[in-house]
C-alpha cells in the first residue's frame, strides 16, 4: 500500500529504480496541463506510447520520470538556440529529493545536476523578487536561498548516449499527435467524437 503523499512518492521512486533505462520501450509525453515550451499548446495532453501487457508499475513510473526530464530537455533546446547554455542543471522540489530522478536528468542532458535542498523554492523565489522590488537587494536574498545545495550528480556518458535515441523519438511525438490532441480535447469538452483534418 501507499501511506500518505510522502510515502507514495518514495514508493513510486523505489519502483522506478527497478525498471531499465528507457522504461522497457515505454515513452511518456508529460503534457497533463498542456504544453508551453517549446510547444505553445494548451490542448496537448499526456500520452503513454508503447504500453504493453508486459509493462509494470515500475516501467510506468520510470517512463514518467524520463518523460518529464525529456520535456525539460525539449525546453532547454530553446535556451540553447538563444545562445544560453547553462553549465549545470539545478533541480528543486520533488525532483531534488530523488537521486534517481537527478541521475536521469543528468544523463539526458549530459550535464551535472545540483539539487536544492531547501523546501518551497517557489516561495523563496517570490521572496527574492519582492526583496529586489522594494530595494532590499534580491541578490543577497538569492544567495541565502540557494545556500542549501546538495551534492552534484554527474552524468553517465554511456547512459547519455543511450538516451539520445529516446530523446529524438520523444521530440518527434508532439507533431505526430498534434491533431489527436485537438480531437481528444473536443471530445472532452463536448462528449462527441470529432473528425480530424484530412479524414
Amino acid at each position: 500500500g501507499l501511506a500518505g503523499v510522502e510515502g507514495a512518492y518514495d514508493q513510486m521512486v523505489a519502483w522506478a529504480t527497478t525498471a531499465p533505462l528507457g522504461a522497457g520501450g515505454l515513452l511518456y509525453l508529460p503534457y497533463l496541463l498542456g504544453e508551453r515550451t517549446p510547444h505553445m499548446d494548451p490542448l496537448a495532453s499526456g500520452v503513454f506510447l508503447g504500453l504493453t501487457a508486459s509493462h509494470t508499475r515500475a516501467h510506468l513510473v520510470r517512463a514518467v520520470l524520463e518523460g518529464v526530464a525529456m520535456g525539460c530537455w525539449d525546453a532547454y533546446g530553446v535556451l540553447v538556440e538563444l545562445g544560453a547554455a547553462p553549465a549545470e542543471i539545478v533541480m528543486a522540489g520533488g525532483g531534488a529529493r530523488s537521486r534517481l530522478w537527478q541521475q536521469i536528468v543528468a544523463d539526458i542532458f549530459g550535464l551535472p545536476v545540483r539539487p536544492l535542498l531547501a523546501a518551497d523554492q517557489s516561495t523563496l523565489g517570490a521572496l527574492v523578487l519582492a526583496a529586489d522590488g522594494v530595494g532590499l537587494g534580491g541578490a543577497a536574498f538569492a544567495a541565502n536561498a540557494v545556500a542549501g545545495r546538495g551534492a552534484v550528480v554527474e552524468p553517465d556518458a554511456q547512459h547519455h548516449a543511450q538516451y539520445q535515441e529516446l530523446v529524438a523519438l520523444f521530440r518527434d511525438q508532439y507533431a505526430k499527435h498534434r491533431d489527436d490532441f485537438r480531437a481528444l480535447a473536443a471530445l472532452r469538452s463536448t462528449g462527441s467524437p470529432v473528425s480530424v483534418a484530412g479524414e
